[in-house]
């Protein structure tokens, strides 16, 4: 590791200028980089670690800091130290990725290895104990004989079934000696460029002068955060702060890393060598920092460094480093932007085409590794193991035209680079535009907008968030607005607590709460009161559909339409199907089932399909893709009541179908709807009162908006009304069978163990390429094997469409092979549904995907639609006006090339179609599937996994790339661990991957969760444990969480009015206390004159009484309106201030403003001045906690 920091990626000469402009330190050799110590660094740790801020380390001494000791090689004295361990699978010779033979058992529970050899001398005699123990065998006593079976059978030692996800885990669990932590901060490109491309060196080195600062003040911050000696076992007793060390190395290139797939002479393991080749690669200023796990408090006590804080503060770190370097540019002129995409601070005056164009080679090492090759009149491809790993730690440039054997940086290499792209740069300072910062009031409020846009991005895709994601888009907000200290970041967040946030273009409030994580640990979440609102809504509309049983049909309906149909519902699958079936067509106007993939769900749906149209129903079909609805067709539904979803609600509110309490709308794949969707359609069942029936499996692909929506429905209608369906028939043997379910329950490893046995699991040596060629041979391979049958089809996935499309023209190679395709005729300019661009050569006999529902001419003179968003046609004739298409069903047609280009980017929306993401599969069936994972598993999760893997009817394969896999382990372990990787952490690592399952969480749930914690803390605080008093100053409100979701934030501005208010409903008071005590007066007067009249007068007293409230109630609505126009005025006013607002004529703003308050209903407006009412008093009791205020003592968001 001290090799790799100590690389020197400046020529001697470049190097020599920046240490002048930077004032630095000198290397100890010319060949290397700059290793700077901390140059404020603590006294005492300069004794203790041995370490000179004044002089470069040697790469000796380096080594020994890394490794946990002092520069000199002595320990670091009255620091623990923490010993390393190796798994019970290195030490008892087993394969952590399947159960131990009975053999293999027998051999440890002996005392022996596992394949019977004797343990070492060194190794602990409990080593057996310890394996047993992962069995449930206490390691106090010896296994019984009883006990002994179990396990050598392959169960627990009580005889239980044993899970060997959590058996492979513990048998490859390792323990590294940390001895130090590298973080990394790494400039944006447009950055680099300004860096590298700079007409003066003085130039260049404001920039890298710029960056070294923004690297020093987030250290700083690092320190606050992670420099903190805990106490008592794992800081139960809390945390001392301390001082820290660390080195820090500055580097101006990025290095590309080549795969290199490699035999292990001794095992003859098949493994990847990861490469870091000596190439110039493309500018990228970035600074690793390597800190000692040493902190030293006040008091002089040493600990370590806090890592388990760490985890939750490396992206703020990361945003805090780009907002003080866009800060510290702008001082010099530069101007700087936030990119919303990566959270970075970009110069704007680096175009994005140049950004792109020099992160290629870094992307792809093995092409660049090629591309030397062929300088030298090599082939790379054909190259041994050795020779390629020789080839690459030579010096590969990455461009056979300039040919060295050095890493340093290229400049003549990149200056040819921009000419091709026909990019001159010129300096990127504008001294007459530099500013001081504004005022921290206007920097804030910046901020604050800024941040609000970043979390409503967040807030349409979850529901929850934690409190860290909060912190991070202030972070990064303050790259827009510019920051003096992290304080800033605070400020913002509290902001946000205090204002509200933004979601869907609407004001909303945050809630916050503290729950329990999973390993034990309190965690900040956030939510919305518009996500909340929404999710309360959902669930009573959903209640009160399930409740209405006018719709259902009798039970001879039912049958009747069994009769008629050609299924045979008497297996016990079937009994299982009829069963669901019953319920849906027997139940509430909301139906809801759950059915795995390959359920049958529209062989159950058929029935009812028909026994609804024969009693005169109109049936609709919608899914969340077109492509998905198309599958209702099997049901029944005719394909012209079928549409996306976001097709069916826009027909349905523009009334262009007719829904009435004779209709029914099937909604399949439910699990793709987010909350918001199925609201909208709730919301159209109350208006219309149709019949809705939904299916789904939550245990597939997720939607992509925020809501778990079926979590939500089995919440409102109980999960004993939700019936499921779990078995399957898709799959033919029940071997295929068992394998997809375990995907589906989180079972990866024991899935994985059974795919490696059978043979259909394969780690691909190599990298990116190796893996994607080898799954276009594998493609080719299984269709030569199945040429013979006609009815054969065979499917490919990938995780993304990038992928997909990479996979896709290595299979275009061998049917171009086989003679399936013709030359090609056009390169098209093209794009997919993400705006990525890419060439793509195109020729007759290709596979297309559409990206959109597409129309087509076709020979009879008719138009129609030829395909659908996801649909895979075969490409017929390319021509000058557009291409000829077939669609599935065999109907031809022409699609002109405009009906394809997107309208902003000119880009042809189309890709290969041989190859789909994951998404795009869902609900496909095939003989065989393929599941391609190029890049490694590391972009699957459990659900995305369970979709590839339930595709088959026969086989489904697994490829993965060896090299990806191990860059992920690498890069998951701790900073500083450099544990050998084996065959058996690649299993393991797959399986872990595979078998995530991220929670989508609901509000509702989250705040029945935070509610509970709250309360407990609330019992805790009684026994001493926790002043309230610092509950309220954190922002967590002694209101019922309830009342919260029903709460909502108003402008700050509005809060201000709610005395006028009071005062001005306090006056009308006044009038109507004093006509109510003339009442009774007057009453008695005409009760004793007329006494006969009396009940006539009563009740003209009555009315009177009760026109006196009406008035009363009018002008106090009015006074309501009269404030909240004078507010919204003031609102419209600021934002066109700010440029926030469409532009309007203050008179036309006004008037429209008038209308909408004089629409707004009583119940509305007193709903507004509650609003402003509780607002008031709210920022009462935090004026008066103010005061009150302590330090935090616990994980809390800080605000």
């Amino acid at each position: 590791m001290a090799d790799h920091l100590l690389e020197q990626t400046l020529s001697p000469a470049q190097a020599d200028l920046a240490q002048y402009y930077q004032e630095g330190l000198q290397a100890q050799t010319p060949d290397v980089t700059v290793a700077e110590p901390r140059r404020d660094l603590d006294p005492r740790l300069v004794e203790l670690l041995n370490l000179d801020p004044n002089r470069a380390p040697t790469r000796d001494e380096i080594a020994q800091l890394l490794s946990g000791n002092r520069t000199d090689g002595a320990p670091i004295a009255g620091k623990q130290v923490q010993k390393a361990t190796e798994s019970l699978a290195e030490l008892l010779g087993l394969d952590a990725a399947r159960v131990p033979s009975a053999g293999e058992i027998e051999h440890v529970a002996a005392g022996r290895r596992a394949n019977g050899e004797a343990l070492s001398e060194a190794m602990p005699g409990s080593t057996a104990k310890r394996l047993l123990a992962l069995y449930g065998v206490p390691t106090k006593r010896d296994a019984s004989a009883e006990e002994l079976a179990h396990i050598q059978a392959g169960r627990r030692a009580d005889g239980a079934e044993l899970r060997l996800a959590p058996l492979a885990q513990a048998l490859s669990a390792t323990r590294a000696r940390i001895g130090y932590i590298d973080l990394c901060w790494s400039a944006d490109k447009s950055v680099s460029l300004a860096w590298a491309f700079a007409p003066t060196e003085a130039e260049r080195n404001i920039v890298m002068q710029a960056h070294r600062d923004a690297v020093g003040s987030a250290l700083e911050y690092v320190e606050t955060e992670i420099g903190r000696a805990r106490k008592g076992k794992a800081g139960r007793d809390g945390h001392d702060p301390g001082r820290i060390a660390w080195v820090r190395f500055d580097h101006y290139t990025s290095r590309p890393t080549v795969e290199v797939p490699r035999i292990d002479r001794t095992t003859g393991e098949s493994y990847t060598q990861l490469v870091t080749m000596k190439v110039a690669g493309d500018p990228q200023l970035h600074t690793h920092v390597a800190i000692p796990n040493v902190v030293l408090t006040e008091e002089g006590r040493i600990g370590g460094l806090d890592l388990q804080r760490l985890e939750g503060c490396i992206k703020e770190f990361g945003a805090t480093y780009h907002a003080y370097l866009a800060t510290n540019l702008r001082r010099h002129g530069i101007e700087m932007a936030l990119d919303p995409e990566t959270g970075a601070a970009r110069v704007t005056a680096i175009p994005s085409q140049a950004r792109d164009a020099f992160s290629k080679r870094t992307r792809n090492g093995t092409e660049a590794a090629r591309i030397y090759a062929r300088g030298l009149g090599l082939d790379w491809d054909s190259l041994d193991a050795d020779r390629k790993v020789g080839l690459a730690k030579q010096g590969i440039q990455g461009d056979a035209k300039q040919v060295k054997q050095d890493d340093q940086s290229d400049w003549p290499s990149w200056q040819r680079q921009a000419r091709e792209l026909a990019w001159q740069h010129d300096s990127v300072l504008r001294p007459e535009a530099a500013q001081a910062m504004p005022d921290r009031a206007e920097r804030l409020e910046h901020a604050f907008e800024v941040g609000r846009d970043l979390l409503d991005r967040q807030w349409q895709r979850h529901s929850v968030l934690d409190g860290a994601d909060a912190r991070v888009a202030a972070a990064r907000a303050l790259v827009a607005s510019g920051i003096e200290g992290p304080q800033d970041i605070s400020a913002v967040t509290r902001a946000f607590a205090q204002r509200g946030v933004r979601h869907d273009g609407q004001e909303a409030g945050l809630i916050w709460g503290v729950v329990t994580d999973a390993r034990g640990q309190e965690a900040v979440k956030l939510t919305t009161t518009l996500h909340a609102a929404r999710e309360e809504e959902l669930v009573a509309l959903a209640q009160s559909a399930a409740a209405d049983r006018s719709g259902a049909l009798a039970a001879g309906a039912i049958d009747a339409a069994v009769d008629r149909s050609d299924y045979d519902f008497t297996s016990e699958h079937g009994q299982k199907q009829r069963a669901v079936m019953d319920r849906l067509g027997q139940g509430g106007r909301l139906e809801v089932a759950i059915g795995v993939a390959g359920a049958g769900k529209s062989t159950l749906l058929s029935p009812l399909v028909d026994a609804w149209a024969a009693e005169g129903r109109t049936v609709y079909g919608a899914a969340l893709a077109w492509r998905q609805s198309e599958d209702l067709q099997k049901a029944g539904i005719a394909p012209e009541r079928q549409a996306a979803m976001s097709v069916f609600l826009d027909r349905a509110t523009r009334q262009q179908i007719s829904l009435d309490r004779q209709s029914v709308v099937v909604v399949d794949e439910l699990g793709l709807l987010g909350t918001r969707q199925l609201l909208d359609l709730l919301r159209l069942q109350k208006e219309h009162g149709f019949q809705l029936v939904a299916v789904g499996d939550p245990k597939q692909c997720r939607s992509i908006e925020a809501g778990a929506v079926i979590d939500l429905l089995r919440q409102a209608l109980g999960p004993e009304a939700v019936p499921e369906l779990l078995s399957t028939v898709r799959q033919q043997t029940e071997q295929e069978r068992k394998t997809s379910l375990l995907f589906r329950e989180g079972q990866a490893a024991e899935a994985l163990a059974r795919k490696r046995e059978d043979g259909t699991a394969q780690i691909v040596p190599g990298g990116y390429r190796e893996a994607v060629e080898y799954v276009a041979a594998l493609w080719q391979a299984r269709r030569q094997a199945n040429a013979h049958d006609p009815a054969y089809t065979l499917s490919v996935s990938a995780p993304t469409n990038a992928d997909a499309r990479e996979i896709a023209a290595a299979i275009r190679v061998h049917r171009r092979a086989a003679g399936e395709l013709r030359p090609d005729q056009v390169v098209l300019q093209a794009a997919d549904q993400n705006d990525v661009a890419f060439d793509l050569p195109l020729a007759v006999g290709d596979r297309v995907r559409l990206f959109a529902r597409t129309n087509a001419a076709y020979p009879d003179r008719s138009r129609g639609i030829i395909g659908n968003n996801g649909s895979v046609l075969e490409v017929c004739a390319i021509a000058a006006a557009g291409v000829t298409l077939r669609n599935a069903q065999g109907r031809e047609g022409v699609v002109k090339w405009d009906t394809l280009r997107d309208v902003e980017s000119r880009r042809i929306r189309l890709s290969y179609g041989d190859v789909l993401s994951i998404d795009a599969t869902q609900g496909l069936t095939s003989s065989e599937h393929i599941e391609a994972m190029p890049a490694g598993t590391r972009h699957v999760n459990a659900y995305k996994a369970y979709t590839q893997a339930s595709r088959h009817r026969q086989a489904t394969y697994l490829v993965t790339s060896d090299g990806a896999e191990r860059q992920e382990i690498m890069g998951r372990r701790p900073l500083g661990d450099m544990r050998i990787i084996r065959e058996a952490d690649v299993w393991a690592n797959m399986g872990r991957n595979l078998a995530r399952a991220p929670e989508k969480e609901n509000a509702l749930a989250f705040l029945e969760r935070a509610r509970d914690v709250r309360h407990g803390a609330v019992r805790a605080l009684q026994a001493g444990l926790q002043p309230a008093e610092q509950r309220q100053a954190e922002g967590l409100e002694k209101t019922t969480l309830r009342h919260s979701l029903r709460r909502k934030t108003v402008a700050e501005q509005v809060a201000g009015m709610a005395q006028g208010l009071r005062d001005a409903v306090r006056q009308q008071g006044g009038v109507v206390a004093q006509l109510q005590a003339a009442v009774p007066r007057l009453r008695e007067k005409v009760e004793q004159a007329l006494g006969a009249a009396g009940p006539l007068f009563r009740e003209m007293a009555t009315r009177i009484r009760q026109r006196q409230e009406q008035v009363r109630q009018e002008r106090e609505l009015a006074a309501i309106r009269t404030e909240l126009l004078r507010a919204r005025k003031a609102g419209w006013q600021q934002a066109q201030a700010r440029g926030l607002a469409a532009s309007e004529p203050e008179a036309v703003a006004e008037k429209r403003m008038r209308q909408e308050v004089a629409v707004m209903s009583g119940a509305e407006l007193h709903r507004v001045a509650a609003g402003w009412q509780a607002d008031a008093d709210r920022r009462s009791r935090e004026n008066q906690a103010a005061s009150r205020q302590t330090q935090s003592r616990g994980p809390r968001l800080r605000m």
